[in-house]
């Protein structure tokens, strides 16, 4: 799958409920997007396509050795559609993400999350597209060839 890093936020110390109140911003190609948005759970609600979820991995930070996986919460990112207000939700932390496995994973993250998404017109070769404003002009070209 693929396992991209958005980000990392500021480790919390001595608290079993850090509050990090950080956010991550990133952008995804039409294609890709439109992919993302169309998968959804399975039906048990167990598993989700990694590669349309945004991934929350939570670590134990370790200084001298490995950081330990504690957990992971997986948002799919069409359920995010559904309320553009970023309204705050309580998601379950899950006890796998991929090879990682912490059996004493428990508990719940909360997250406000926002998916936006933009219309991108396809520009096919004959097709038009009517633009509504008078910002942007577009101008089209030939040079003559003369063989001979």
């Amino acid at each position: 799958g693929n396992k991209k890093s958005l980000g990392k936020t500021r480790t919390i110390y001595k608290t079993l409920n850090p509050k990090w109140n950080q956010s991550f911003k990133f952008r995804q190609g039409a294609s890709k997007a439109n992919a993302m948005m169309k998968k959804k759970k399975d039906k048990k609600n167990t598993k989700f396509d990694h590669n349309s979820a945004i991934v929350l991995a939570i670590f134990d930070e370790d200084n001298f050795t490995e950081d330990d996986f504690m957990g992971a919460v997986m948002i799919p990112i069409a359920t995010c559609m559904d309320d553009p207000s970023m309204t705050p939700k309580w998601y379950p932390v899950m006890p796998q993400w991929g090879k990682l496995y912490c059996k004493k994973a428990s508990g719940e993250l909360e997250v406000s999350l926002s998916v936006k998404g933009r219309f991108m017109p396809n520009m096919i070769r004959g097709n038009t597209f009517p633009l509504n404003c008078n910002l942007v002009s577009v101008g089209l070209a030939w040079d003559m060839i003369t063989t001979g």
